[in-house]
């Protein structure tokens, strides 16, 4: 009899020591589970993050697109005007004329031969003189 109780006991020993590693077994799946879910959120939420980032890359690279062909499109105005500018300049005599006077005050000559040279009265050579003198 002293054998049976004592198989007893044992058995009911490994018996408790069998549901102890379940429940901690169990625990330490329950850990594992709850750090897996964890780390699927965090995850999601760094996949949402990610393509927010790549929306606004996305807007941010479509508008300086935008801006390069608006500041293309401003250049070439530019230039156009400018060309307009310079063919008008050559078209009217007049400013060819008081172009070649303000160079020629600016080299120096007096107001006799400022009008002498360009053909004008006296009131334009002095104010040409007056303007290109300073």
């Amino acid at each position: 009899m002293d054998l049976s109780l004592i198989t007893l006991a044992s058995l009911l020993v490994l018996l408790f020591v069998v549901l102890a590693f379940i429940l901690w077994t169990k625990r330490q799946l329950d850990t594992q589970h709850k750090n897996i879910l964890e780390l699927t959120k965090r995850l999601a939420d760094v996949e949402q993050q990610t393509n927010d980032n790549d929306e606004a890359n996305y807007e941010v690279r479509t508008g300086a697109i935008g801006l390069g062909e608006k500041v293309k499109e401003i250049a070439a105005s530019i230039n156009a005007m400018e060309l307009k500018f310079l063919e008008l300049e050559q078209q009217d005599p007049a400013s060819k004329l008081y172009h070649r006077a303000a160079k020629l005050v600016e080299q120096g000559v007096t107001l006799e031969e400022l009008m002498q040279e360009c053909d004008l009265p006296r009131a334009e050579a002095q104010l040409l003189f007056d303007l290109h003198k300073k």
